[in-house]
């Protein structure tokens, strides 16, 4: 499974079968009822640069449900929306979703969580027991050792590889719990195995 950080929407790359992601900041705030009605054209755009990128592209943004504001990540495959992934914890201004979704990837499931959903352990739980290999998290806020210390330890714990995207840096363990250099600019590659998953949860009682 290979990852590929975009620094911008209009970044030029070679066309590829890796999933793509388009942090948040990357596109306005994106408003459900001017999508709709045709006077927003956010949502065509970016299945349009999915189209061009290939693979699976996820991109995190705000969203607005008739004045419910949530942090979203959308996720295309090819020119196709296949998902919105809602970010789970009420937080400021921003209401709750219910429930996390898995995508799949070249015949592997790949669990999305958005932003402070990152540092809560049921949602990790949700997605390991819906047998994902890997988990991915866009992190609206900027690279700390807290988000360093929940990667390391969900890796290791649950034994899936996880990458966590922020705005100034990607963080990333393999299964193993070991950190994961990129094999260039925002370029990580990963097994996507799950190993050990089975007997650590057991282990520790999860």
């Amino acid at each position: 499974m290979r990852v590929k950080i975009l620094n911008d929407i209009d970044e030029k790359i070679q066309r590829s079968d890796s999933i793509h992601i388009l942090n948040f900041g990357s596109v306005d705030r994106i408003d459900y009822k001017k999508q709709l009605s045709g006077s927003g054209k956010e949502l065509v755009k970016l299945g349009r640069v999915s189209e061009r990128l290939g693979g699976v592209t996820l991109v995190g943004a705000d969203s607005d449900n008739c004045g419910l504001l949530r942090k979203s990540v959308f996720i295309f495959n090819g020119a196709r929306l296949q998902a919105i992934c809602d970010m789970n914890r009420a937080e400021d201004k921003y209401a709750p979703a219910f429930g996390y979704k898995t995508i799949d990837y070249l015949g592997k499931k790949i669990g999305v969580l958005v932003d402070r959903d990152l540092y809560n352990p049921d949602a990790v739980k949700s997605l390991i027991s819906c047998g994902v290999g890997a988990i991915i998290d866009l992190y609206e806020g900027l690279f700390t050792e807290k988000v360093k210390t929940a990667c390391e330890f969900y890796a290791y714990v649950y034994g899936v590889d996880f990458i966590v995207c922020c705005k100034d840096k990607a963080v990333a363990y393999n299964a193993y719990g070991e950190e994961i250099s990129p094999l260039s600019d925002g370029v990580f590659e990963f097994e996507c195995v799950g190993v050990y998953r089975e007997s650590k949860c057991k282990k520790r009682g999860n």
